[in-house]
This record gives C-alpha cells, sequence and structure tokens, in this order.
C-alpha cells in the first residue's frame, strides 16, 4: 500500500500531510496497526479541521482551517456567474488566509516557518483554481484495483477474492473466505466495511451479494465519520421483501427532516426529491412484490448501482428496482466511499464480485 512504500523511503519521512481529515483519520489507524505512534514516532496534519471527523482522534489532530465552506460558497457562486454570463468573464482571485489549529499530532520542533509557508502555498492555490474555474479530476490511485474485470472493458476490481486487502473494517466483524467478503455476526452494533483508496462521483458498480440473517446494506457516496461509521446513500440488503430501498443511513428519528430520509424510495418507485427535501413519486414503474420475488434469499444475486449527477440506480438480477434523483440542500452527495454495513446482532451476508467503472463526468456538471 502507499503508506507502506512512503514508510520505506529514504530517508525515512518524519511527517505526513492529508489533503483532509477523512484521509488522516485513515493514517491513524493505518499508523497505529503498523505499531507507530502518531505525535512522537510521526506526525501527521491535516488541512480541513472539520470537528465531526476529528474530535474522536487522539492524540488531537493538527489541522490548518481552510475556511472550507465558504471557499465553497464562493466557488459555487462564481460558477452560477460564469454559467449566467453571456461575455466571458476575467479570473476571479481570492485569498483566505489558513488558521493553524494546533493539536498533539505533531512532534516537537516540527511546525517550522518554512513548512507552514509550503503548506499555505498549496492551499492558497486550489482555492484559486477553483474561483477560476479549473477542473480537476479526482481519479481513484491505480494501487487501489486488483486489475481488470474479464470480459467487462472499463471495470476494474475492487476486491481480490483472496483477503481484505484495501478494505478497513472493526476487528472481527467481517473475513474473506471460499472469493467472498463475509459479515461474521460478531458485531455487537452497527459497523461498515470501508473501501480505502477511492471515493467515485459517477460510476457504475457491480457485485454479487448473498443475505442469510439480520441487515446488511451496500453504501455508496457515503461519509466517513470514523470508527467504521458511514453515513449516506445505502442498499437494502435485507429478506426479499425489504429489497429495493434507498435508504439514508445513521439519520436521527429525533429530527424531522433526518428522519424523512431513512425511506428515499422503495421497490417499483422512480423518486425526486426537490432542494428543499420535498419527496416526489414521478413513476410507480412496476409491482413492488412482483419485483422483490426476483431477489433470492440465501441466493447468490447481482447488484448494479449506477451513480450519474443527482441520479441513482439500483438494479437486481438485472431488473430495475428503484431509481433516485436527489437534489435535497445539505444531504445529496456527489462523491463519497464506498462500504459494506453489518448491521450488527447476527448479521450474516456476504459480497463477492465486486467491480467498478468510474464515468467519465459531463462538462459543466
Amino acid at each position: 500500500m502507499l503508506i507502506d512504500r512512503l514508510l520505506a523511503a529514504t530517508p525515512r519521512i518524519t511527517a505526513l500531510f492529508a489533503a483532509s481529515d477523512s484521509v488522516a483519520a485513515l493514517c491513524y489507524r493505518a499508523l497505529a496497526v503498523r505499531g507507530l505512534k502518531v505525535g512522537e514516532d510521526i506526525s501527521v496534519i491535516s488541512g480541513n479541521n472539520d470537528a465531526s471527523l476529528i474530535q474522536s482522534l487522539y492524540p488531537s489532530l493538527t489541522t490548518f482551517d481552510i475556511h472550507a465552506r465558504e471557499l465553497g460558497r464562493l466557488a459555487v457562486q462564481q460558477m452560477a456567474t460564469r454559467f449566467s454570463s453571456k461575455e466571458a468573464l476575467p479570473d476571479t482571485e481570492l485569498t483566505l488566509q489558513p488558521v493553524l489549529v494546533e493539536g498533539e499530532s505533531v512532534a516537537g520542533g516540527i511546525l517550522m516557518q518554512r513548512t507552514i509557508h509550503c503548506v499555505l502555498s498549496v492551499l492558497a492555490f486550489v482555492a484559486t483554481a477553483l474561483l477560476t474555474g479549473a477542473a480537476f479530476a479526482e481519479p481513484p490511485d491505480a494501487d487501489s484495483y486488483f486489475g481488470e474485470s474479464p470480459g467487462e472493458p472499463g471495470f476494474r476490481l475492487l476486491f481480490n477474492g483472496e483477503d481484505l486487502t484495501g478494505w478497513d473494517g472493526r476487528p472481527g466483524c467481517w473475513t474473506a473466505r471460499d472469493g467472498a467478503i463475509w459479515s461474521t455476526g460478531k458485531g455487537k452494533g452497527r459497523n461498515w466495511l470501508i473501501r480505502r483508496g477511492l471515493e467515485p462521483a459517477d460510476f457504475e458498480l457491480r457485485l454479487q451479494f448473498r443475505f442469510e440473517d439480520g441487515n446488511s446494506g451496500v453504501q455508496v457516496r457515503s461519509k466517513d465519520l470514523g470508527d467504521w461509521q458511514v453515513r449516506g446513500y445505502q442498499v437494502e440488503i435485507a429478506e426479499h421483501h425489504k429489497m429495493g430501498l434507498w435508504h439514508h443511513s445513521l439519520m436521527s428519528k429525533a429530527d424531522e427532516v433526518e428522519n424523512a430520509r431513512k425511506h428515499l424510495a422503495t421497490a417499483g418507485q422512480r423518486i425526486g426529491i426537490d432542494s428543499s427535501g420535498r419527496r416526489k413519486i414521478i413513476q410507480q414503474f412496476a409491482d413492488p412484490v412482483e419485483l422483490q420475488e426476483t431477489c433470492k434469499d440465501g441466493e447468490w444475486n447481482d447488484l448494479t448501482v449506477i451513480a450519474s449527477g443527482p441520479r441513482l440506480i439500483q438494479k437486481i438480477n438485472g431488473h430495475v428496482f428503484t431509481d433516485l434523483t436527489d437534489y435535497q440542500d445539505g444531504f445529496a452527495a456527489r462523491r463519497g466511499v464506498i462500504a459494506l454495513q453489518d448491521h450488527g446482532k447476527g448479521t450474516i451476508a456476504a459480497f463477492r464480485n465486486i467491480r467498478i467503472r468510474v464515468l467519465e463526468e459531463p462538462e459543466g456538471k
């Protein structure tokens, strides 16, 4: 893996700069597995200062607050201006002063003025690029794949069929055997097995699943909250009569808006959700019971998830089960992690032949 190559470099690195707090959290785990102590053996610095991601990290993470919300707001504002104007507009420059938020993840003496200057220069470049309309593609790391999927042009393997390399889960909750990833049934509560190394935007994901007991799911375009918890879009994996559900994981029942997203769409529905969260059934295109009967409990089923812009489609055994278009402010996501869920309480589910084709994003999307 990349971190092993970095640690093996000569001279040995003394610090890691993570582009985001979610990546920093991964570094914490990877270093701990390798017996290295953050803040003592190696320093870690990050560039978001997202409290929801870093509050559980120990030792506390040193970050640069890059004012991400303000930067994003201004970037969208600039983009909207460009789209609405018929004339070519000059590039816009913006200077945002990142703020150093000191934690305990940095070994003594590393935060020299030169180091800070270099990091701030990179952040300033990113801010300028966003506001001048430059497009940055974020293709998954080639090392994240296990080769091409035979007979499926453009598809690459996310599971090597042998072990959990590339996947990160709570110890004891997941295992690989007989060419598949299995939940062990030992999980005490909800947890996710997260695919590391990629957070695709538009893609077609294909896999086979086998449900035996409990409750499971396939997560896409989701956010890693740390401690193997994932929030976002989930394809329900359960008894056949529950299949077809698009669910938003880790939504609070106590919050009316969040609770409404527990059932985004169900079997046979084409659903549209506007920016305010208003949900509309555009079409009931199939009888839900007849559709669900095509999914077989205790047997291998084919699942396809297609994500394109605001639209998410799930297909099981060749049948479209649900078609969702989501624009809701604060919840709709266009990029994120892929993960498998174990709901705990004896859940037994398996996944194999996991592969993905990353789609080219349409210009101006």
